[in-house]
């Protein structure tokens, strides 16, 4: 039904092509139905959705308000797990048939077995998905999902939007009268004759938007009519099979249609009157229903952790949505206890699925919606597109209350990951330890798996793309032919032309062998398949990837004399933050695609004598961050070029500090260089990577007279949050009383400094490490600040201590992952 509802709107004009394309890319991001995306996008009117609605599917449209009085004795009739399997809620009784609200995506078939298990007939009304959760949620006494209360506060701002497009009538004329009448909506209610009653003649002049039917009370094999009101008969059925229509021979009379030109039954079996007894017998027989794309992903088999190593695997080769956000969920839940997945998508963030240990709800998600628009960690992620590593605490009632269904605890640390696609975060990965601290170096290795995600998001986006939908097409009418009419030309040939049929030669009976297969096609070269990278557009160009992906020793090889290869966009064209590697050129995808396998190169290329090599090599190495690659980038610290500077300090910042200690032994000697502008580099990346062993160094360099000595001693206020100047013997004296406290206990005694800048400073870090607030401002009155500061202390305490004072015992956390014992 998608593809049919789309090529209908696309048809009549109301949903561009270009359009289309971007609900489909929404829908393999968002899923839902494709009725659902066309709202969020505002790119039709609920109504007119709707009507097209009934047209794709067969099915007389529902009124907006149909759900508004369901009758109790006819909702007993269905349960709510029956009714959320074939996604059909009992309304009300119309005779002896039942009412139902269905919606997309829908069977047919399936209608008509849960027809067969009531032993009554149905008459099923068609309405928007959004809008059947609503009346499911209502009628059953369940929360809705997130997403479409939220898309109903939307559509309730203008519940009476404008008519757009041209629209489609069906006219009817009565038997008595010549009056023509357009049907509403809604069929009315028909009236049920008595059994082998026929049908009063009405005859209907239908357009070309309505198949001319008869409708004669159809019989299946026990001699039972049909239990389907208002269901399009399919072309495929027998003149025995359930719900067949045969066509009316020419001069005989219609029945009467619906305002979507379906045709309407007027018999209807009569039944006891008492509800099918549903037992465990029954329900092991009923079909399995088809889960739409909106309901929660099945996560039975597939919920175990996994290692990173073999999520990014998987990833490579995920074909569907629902793999890719289960393998993300999945390595996160190797790192912590809890891990779920918000789609980010009209300004608020919407649980969608969740992972987790024994005992923790993770059915909770769907009911979260948070908003973007308030402060909180949630919406500097979404806005700033980098990880995030603190509390989520935020103060805020209703956001706090949203945090706590996502594991049913307040975590005193936890990993907001984002997803982005295209400059823009589609989705919010949570993970946390409950009541236990989660720290960088915990999540370090999952951190590049964002991207992962987000390149196989891309490629399904692609292969969606490259699908398309087919525009309805039209079947020629079957014309039939008198054979005494049709004229022919006698063939005329001379006698030479004619020749009589030549023996035909019996075929030898091989002896030898048979051939040998043909061989295999030969590759194409290298070099032509990265020709087609190059010219390949931004996530346009998978096919060659993927063949490059196959030869990588070949690729590599032409890699390095291609590097960077041919550019989308300029880096100098950039201002803020860079962007991905993929964006910048397709080579640069191949590049990150290829893994571990291009880390010599990008290496190498790092040490090259062109800036922008350099540049973009960093680029890569930063969405890569391979171990080998840390030398090379404290050396790119200093480097002549300020982007590849800042690449390299936010790459470094990505690595476990015990990783980092000993190759930054060469920032912390380049703070004694002669040279002033070699000690400005070491500092600020001392201070942004918080280096807090290279302030022995820095003590020593005070006391050089050049302009040296002021950046190492903004290094030092910094790092500190303390500042005596250029005294090397008061540093000296104070760090020797405080090198065993933690810098986080610096920055608490810095709130409490007589400057106003070292204040600021201090109040900024804490904020940023931490991700605590108590109400502390740099430029409060003295008390009040004093005070605010005393919260800092006692917090440090009671739990920051816990959380940032110590190592944590790997022995002793529960998703550890002990080292192998290796026996000789």
């Amino acid at each position: 039904m998608p593809a049919r509802l789309s090529s209908l709107l696309v048809r009549d004009g109301l949903v561009g092509v270009k359009r289309m394309e971007k609900a489909f890319q929404r829908q393999v991001i968002y899923g839902g139905s494709l009725d659902t995306i066309l709202l969020e996008m505002n790119l039709i009117a609920e109504e007119r959705l709707t009507q097209y609605l009934a047209l794709a599917s067969g099915l007389p449209p529902a009124a907006r308000d149909e759900g508004n009085n369901i009758a109790q004795s006819a909702l007993a009739m269905i349960t709510a797990e029956i009714a959320a399997q074939f996604r059909a809620v009992p309304l009300s009784f119309e005779g002896e048939a039942v009412r139902v609200l269905v919606c997309s995506p829908l069977e047919i078939s399936e209608l008509e077995d849960l027809a067969d298990l009531l032993d009554r007939p149905l008459q099923p009304l068609i309405t928007p998905e959004y809008r059947w959760h609503l009346v499911y949620s209502k009628a059953y006494r369940v929360d809705a999902p997130a997403r479409f209360t939220t898309l109903a506060r939307q559509l309730d701002v203008d519940a009476t939007p404008l008519p757009v497009g041209r629209p489609k009538s069906v006219i009817v004329e009565a038997a008595a009268t010549d009056t023509n009448l357009t049907l509403p909506m809604i069929a009315p209610p028909v009236e049920a004759p008595p059994v082998n009653d026929k049908p009063a003649p009405v005859a209907v002049a239908a357009d070309d938007m309505t198949e001319k039917v008869v409708y004669e009370p159809p019989h299946d094999v026990r001699g039972r009519t049909s239990t389907l009101i208002g269901v399009q008969p399919s072309r495929a059925s027998t003149d025995t099979g359930f719900g067949q229509t045969p066509r009316a021979p020419a001069g005989e009379l219609r029945a009467p249609t619906s305002g979507g030109g379906v045709p309407i039954s007027t018999t209807v079996t009569p039944s006891s009157g008492v509800p099918a007894i549903v037992t465990d017998s029954v329900r092991a027989k009923m079909p399995k229903a088809k889960r739409a794309s909106s309901e929660p992903i099945a996560t039975a088999g597939r919920d175990s952790p996994l290692a990173v190593v073999r999520a990014r695997e998987l990833l490579a080769t995920a074909d569907d949505r629902d793999t890719v956000f289960l393998t993300l969920l999945r390595a996160a839940r190797a790192r912590a206890r809890y891990a779920g997945l918000l789609t980010v998508q009209g300004g608020v963030a919407i649980g969608r699925l969740a992972l987790g240990e024994v005992g923790i709800d993770v059915t909770a998600i769907q009911k979260v919606l948070i908003p973007l628009d308030v402060v909180s960690p949630f919406r500097a992620v979404a806005h700033n597109q980098q990880p995030h590593i603190g509390a989520l605490h935020t103060g805020e009632q209703s956001i706090d209350a949203m945090v706590l269904r996502l594991g049913g605890t307040m975590p005193p640390s936890a990993l907001l990951m984002p997803i982005v696609l295209r400059d823009r975060v589609v989705a919010i990965v949570v993970a946390h330890r409950g009541h236990s601290d989660l720290k960088l170096v915990d999540v370090t290795e999952l951190l590049p798996l964002g991207s992962a995600a987000a390149d196989a998001l891309g490629r399904l986006i692609v292969r969606h793309k490259s699908a398309g939908f087919r525009a309805p097409v039209v079947a020629a009418p079957h014309v039939e032919i008198e054979e005494d009419r049709i004229e022919t030309n006698k063939v005329v040939k001379k006698d030479a032309q004619w020749r009589a049929p030549s023996q035909a030669e019996v075929p030898a009976v091989p002896t030898e062998p048979p051939p040998a297969a043909e061989p295999a096609k030969p590759q194409r070269r290298i070099q032509e398949v990265l020709d087609d990278v190059e010219r390949s557009k931004e996530d346009e160009g998978e096919q060659f990837i993927a063949e490059a992906l196959e030869r990588p020793e070949e690729t590599l090889g032409e890699l390095a004399k291609r590097f960077p290869g041919k550019l989308h966009i300029d880096r100098f064209a950039v201002a803020g933050r860079p962007l991905r590697a993929a964006q910048y050129g397709t080579l640069l995808e191949l590049v990150v695609r290829l893994g571990a396998a291009s880390a010599e190169l990008l290496i190498d290329r790092m040490t090259s004598p062109q800036r922008d090599t350099r540049f973009y090599a960093t680029v890569c190495v930063n969405e890569l961050r391979p171990r080998n690659a840390v030398f090379t980038l404290v050396e790119r610290l200093f480097d002549q070029d300020y982007g590849v500077r800042q690449l390299a300090v936010e790459a470094l910042a990505g690595y476990p500090k015990e990783d980092l200690s000993q190759a930054l032994t060469r920032a912390r000697r380049a703070v004694h260089a002669d040279d002033p502008e070699i000690v400005a580099a070491a500092t600020l990346a001392i201070v942004q990577l918080g280096d807090v062993d290279a302030i022995d160094d820095l003590i020593d360099g005070i006391v050089r007279a050049d302009r040296g000595a002021e950046h190492i001693r903004k290094a030092l206020v910094a790092l500190t949050a303390q500042d005596f100047g250029t005294s090397d013997k008061k540093w000296r004296k104070w760090y020797e009383g405080s090198r065993r406290r933690n810098r986080i206990e610096w920055l608490i005694d810095g709130l409490v400094h007589k400057e106003d800048a070292i204040r600021e400073l201090a109040i900024n870090d804490l904020r940023r490490i931490t991700g605590e607030y108590f109400g502390y401002h740099h430029d409060l009155p003295r008390k009040e600040r004093e005070h605010a500061a005393d919260r800092w202390k006692s917090w440090w305490r009671e739990s920051g201590m816990r959380r940032f004072g110590g190592k944590e015992d790997e022995r002793t956390r529960i998703t550890a992952m002990l080292p192998i014992v290796r026996r000789d």
